[in-house]
């Protein structure tokens, strides 16, 4: 697997712990949750000692990634206001939770330089990073059928992908077509 796609898969685990209307629960709804997701997904899983204070910083971190990813699937509901403090959001997390350039005769890595709540978060940025450098980032989108808001890994050649599967494509094309339907018998 790419370094890029290894990225995709840490950016998406992170961004695919909130609650939808499918009935996904919010996995960072307190701090024994976003320790588990980690103890999961982490490398190393070392324990994250946290509170649900730290717990809703990183789910604050992770709706701005999400909003972020929806700017990347072109998501017409988004307001350039929400975007820009979304972006806000991540710059001031990476000023916290910083990474460094490890550098070694295999090549360059990045890493945290902090344990717990600022590694765990420096650890999405660093892949956030990877994804920017190979030129991947915009590729990492979020579904635009409003209740899902899944990220997904566009793989399609022309970078057209905007929903996650066919079913959310469908549920949005029905709930257009049923509100233009509406329209035309209300005149």
């Amino acid at each position: 697997m790419d370094d890029h796609e290894n990225a995709a898969d840490v950016v998406i685990a992170f961004a695919n712990t909130h609650a939808d209307a499918g009935g996904r629960r919010e996995r960072f709804a307190d701090a024994a949750g976003v320790a588990a997701w980690w103890a999961e997904v982490g490398p190393g899983a070392t324990p994250v000692e946290m509170t649900d204070a730290d717990a809703a910083e990183v789910r604050a971190i992770r709706d701005a990634l999400v909003t972020v990813l929806l700017a990347h699937a072109g998501d017409a509901g988004l307001g350039a206001g929400a975007v820009t403090q979304a972006e806000a959001r991540l710059r001031q997390a990476a000023s916290r939770c910083p990474i460094v350039a490890v550098v070694d005769r295999d090549g360059v890595t990045l890493e945290p330089t902090q344990d717990g709540v600022p590694g765990l978060v420096a650890h999405v940025l660093a892949a956030t990073a990877r994804l920017a450098l190979a030129g991947a980032w915009n590729r990492v989108k979020a579904c635009r059928n409003e209740p899902c808001h899944l990220a997904f890994h566009d793989t399609t050649r022309n970078h057209s992908r905007v929903f996650c599967s066919a079913t959310c494509s469908t549920a949005v094309g029905m709930r257009a077509y049923r509100k233009r339907r509406r329209e035309r018998e209300s005149r």
